[in-house]
This record gives structure tokens, C-alpha cells and sequence, in this order.
């Protein structure tokens, strides 16, 4: 009789044991929300701050080697391309051997040559935002045509010659862009951009600047230099002349 009492005691101890009230349970569940609420953006901001400064850094390293580059070679920057006398494109500075060995220190001509650079050497932003090529070093970082194209007079397309600039000709160092975030490998508009050319075409989708980086796009200066650049900021012509060394 006292075992059976001491287990009935028993069971109405463990039976009477407090627990989360319904109050309490929606509680803790709308705290966890606001959390998550809170949170998640900043991871998103620190995500895309990463990006950004992988981006800076790549674009830092491509005209430190173009200056190695112009240094071996006459004073004459990286030629975006170049064709022969029988109009055959020879060369891209995206697919240049010894332009590739000098940035990454290594020689590999299949991979400069296939325009699929090591993966650190390409901006983070382009796969996180889907680029169906992000792979490609053309779909992630474009050359400087304006500059080198339409404001130097150098050989028209299929001209035989080499879209190649002597050092001298770059006044400003310091406030001439080299590289720049592009969805191509030649960036030729700075202006018109939408996302969906580079979500859907990903490469070659008009040459247009890549405001990837939270409506923000890094270019690299001949001296290294980076600046970061709105939709608002090209439509400045003191920017815009950053471009083209011309005044519009």
C-alpha cells in the first residue's frame, strides 16, 4: 500500500512538471524571427563586401602584371587583340601566355588560351549572381576598348595591327581605367546595363560595365588604383573621362 502511494506520488510529481505555454512558445518563435531578420542581412552585406574586395584585389593584380607586362615589352601595355595581314584574329589579352604567366606566376597556356582563368582570379559577384558563363575571364572582367579602340585611333576591326598603348600615351595614370567589371571581355558601353544581359547571355552581351557589386562596378586604373563606380557616378562627365582621357 505505501509502494503503491509512493508511485502514485511519484507520477503526480513527474505530471505536474511545468512546460511552455502557448504565450510563451510564440514568444521565443517571433524572437527567433526578429533574429533572423536582423541577421540575415548582415550576412548578405558581408557576403557581398567579400566579393568586392576579391574583385578589388583581382583587378589590383591584372594591371600590377600589365605594368610587368609594358615593362618587357617596348613600353607597350597589354594589346587587347591583334590581327595578321590575311585579317585572322591572333590574340586576346584574355588568351596572352605571357601575360597569364605573369600574373599568376605559372605558365599554362591551355587554360590561358580556353579564356578559363583560375577560379580566384575571377569575380566572385558574377557566379553568386548566376552568370551562366562566370566561368569564362571575359563574362567577369573587360578591357578597357574605349579607351584603347575609339579615343587612341588604333587599327579598325580586321585591320591588320595591334590594339596595343605606348605608356606614354596615358596622361593621368592615376585616373585612366585599364579593367574594369564587364559582361565582356572588351567594355564598350558604360551605360544600359540590366541585369538579364548578364543573367541570361552571361558573356559577350554587348560589352556593357557590370554594376555587380550592390549596384557598384570596380575598375582598375594604370596605376593600379581601383575606384568603385554608380550608375549615378557614369553619368558624370569628369567620370566618363576616365573612360576615354576626352572630354565629351
Amino acid at each position: 500500500m505505501k509502494r503503491e502511494c509512493i508511485l502514485l506520488s511519484g507520477h503526480s510529481l513527474r505530471s505536474s512538471k511545468p512546460g511552455f505555454s502557448l504565450v510563451e512558445l510564440l514568444t521565443v518563435i517571433a524572437v527567433i524571427g526578429i533574429l533572423a531578420g536582423i541577421l540575415i542581412p548582415v550576412i548578405s552585406r558581408m557576403r557581398m563586401s567579400g566579393s568586392t574586395v576579391q574583385c578589388v584585389s583581382n583587378l589590383r593584380n591584372m594591371q600590377l602584371a600589365n605594368n610587368m607586362y609594358a615593362a618587357q615589352n617596348n613600353n607597350r601595355y597589354l594589346s587587347g587583340l591583334s590581327f595578321d595581314s590575311e585579317r585572322n584574329m591572333e590574340h586576346t589579352w584574355l588568351a596572352n601566355v605571357e601575360y597569364y604567366e605573369m600574373l599568376t606566376s605559372m605558365r599554362d597556356e591551355q587554360r590561358a588560351n580556353s579564356r578559363s582563368w583560375e577560379h580566384d582570379l575571377l569575380c566572385p559577384a558574377t557566379r553568386a549572381m548566376g552568370s551562366p558563363r562566370w566561368d569564362y575571364i571575359g563574362a567577369n572582367y573587360g578591357i578597357n576598348y574605349l579607351l584603347l579602340r575609339a579615343e587612341l585611333d588604333l587599327p579598325a576591326w580586321g585591320v591588320e595591327g595591334s590594339w596595343s598603348i605606348p605608356t606614354s600615351k596615358i596622361e593621368h595614370p592615376a585616373q585612366t581605367v585599364a579593367f574594369a567589371d564587364s559582361v565582356d571581355w572588351l567594355l564598350k558601353r558604360l551605360d544600359g546595363y540590366s541585369l538579364s544581359d548578364e543573367e541570361e547571355n552571361g558573356y559577350n552581351s554587348g560589352g556593357y560595365l557590370a554594376f555587380r557589386h550592390g549596384g557598384k562596378a570596380n575598375a582598375v586604373n594604370f596605376d593600379a588604383s581601383v575606384d568603385t563606380y554608380t550608375v549615378e557616378d557614369i553619368a558624370r562627365p569628369e567620370i566618363r573621362k576616365r573612360f576615354t582621357q576626352r572630354e565629351e
